[in-house]
C-alpha cells in the first residue's frame, strides 16, 4: 500500500507527515508504531499531526493517527468509533476500516488487549464486541468489574473539515460531538446497567444527567464548533 499523493497534497501534509505514512506498508505495521509510543493518561485531544510528533499519546490521538492512516492508504473514509462504558469507566476512540467485506481498528491504548483488530470482523457490533472481556473498570469500587456496554455509529472526520489531521490546539469540538450522539446498547436486554443513561429511542442511549453536567462545568467555557449540549463527562483518564 501506498499514500495517494494527490489527496495528501490537497489536505496539506508536509513531506515528513507524507513520508511517514508510507514508510508502513499495511495497518498491521502502523499499529505496531502506535504501539511504540508512550501512553498519555490526560485528557488531551490530538490531531494527527500533533500526535505523531507527540512522544505520549492516548486513544484519542491514536484514533486521528489510524484514521489518517485508513484515510491515505486508499482503505476508507476516515472514521472512528467511541466506546463508552458504565460505573463510570472510559470511554475508547478506535479508528475502523473494511477490507474484503471484514472489519478491522486501529488504535491506542494503555492495554494491548485494547489496541487495534485485525481485518475479521463481520459487523461494527461484533468488532466492539471483541474488547469487552479485557474492558474491565478503573474504579476503585469496582476493580475487576466488565464495564463496556455502548458504542457510537461509525463518525466521519471529514466532518469537522481538516482539523483532525492538522489542528495545533486542543480538538475539544469532536470530543464535544462524541459527547452529543446516541449510543447503540450492546445488551439491551439488561437494562439495569443502563439505568443512569437517558433514553433516546429504540436500543439507543444519552450518556447520563449528572455526567453532562459535569462535562458542562469541565469543557462547556473551552468548547469550539458545533455548539450541542455535552451528553457525556468527561473521562478520568483515556483508554
Amino acid at each position: 500500500m501506498t499514500v495517494n499523493c494527490d489527496l495528501a497534497r490537497e489536505m496539506r501534509l508536509n513531506s515528513e507527515e507524507t513520508t511517514l505514512l508510507n514508510s508502513f506498508k499495511t495497518p498491521e505495521d502502523f499499529q505496531n508504531y502506535i504501539r511504540s509510543k508512550k501512553y498519555n493518561y490526560k485528557d488531551v485531544f490530538q490531531s494527527f499531526r500533533q500526535a505523531i510528533h507527540a512522544r505520549q499519546i492516548n486513544c484519542f490521538g491514536g484514533a486521528m493517527m489510524g484514521a489518517a492512516y485508513i484515510y491515505f492508504h486508499h482503505l476508507g473514509p476516515p472514521m472512528i468509533i467511541c466506546m463508552e462504558a458504565g460505573h463510570d469507566d472510559s470511554d475508547h476512540n478506535v479508528a475502523v476500516y473494511w477490507m474484503n467485506g471484514r472489519l478491522g481498528s486501529i488504535a491506542a491504548s494503555s492495554s494491548e488487549e485494547l489496541t487495534g483488530r485485525p481485518v475479521v470482523f463481520d459487523s461494527y457490533a461484533d468488532l466492539v464486541m471483541s474488547y469487552y472481556p479485557a474492558y474491565h473498570s478503573d474504579s476503585a469500587n469496582s476493580t475487576g468489574t466488565t464495564t463496556l456496554r455502548g458504542f457510537c455509529a461509525p463518525v466521519d472526520l471529514r466532518l469537522f473539515g481538516d482539523r483532525w489531521l492538522s489542528a495545533r490546539d486542543s480538538l475539544i469540538e469532536i470530543e464535544s460531538y462524541l459527547y452529543s450522539i446516541p449510543y447503540l446498547k450492546l445488551f439491551p436486554n439488561r437494562s439495569a446497567i443502563y439505568a443512569d443513561t437517558i433514553p433516546a429511542g429504540g436500543d439507543f442511549y444519552y450518556f447520563p444527567l449528572a455526567r453532562r453536567e459535569f462535562a458542562q462545568k469541565m469543557y462547556g467555557r473551552k468548547r469550539r464548533g458545533f455548539g450541542r449540549p455535552f451528553t457525556k463527562s468527561p473521562r478520568r483518564h483515556m483508554r
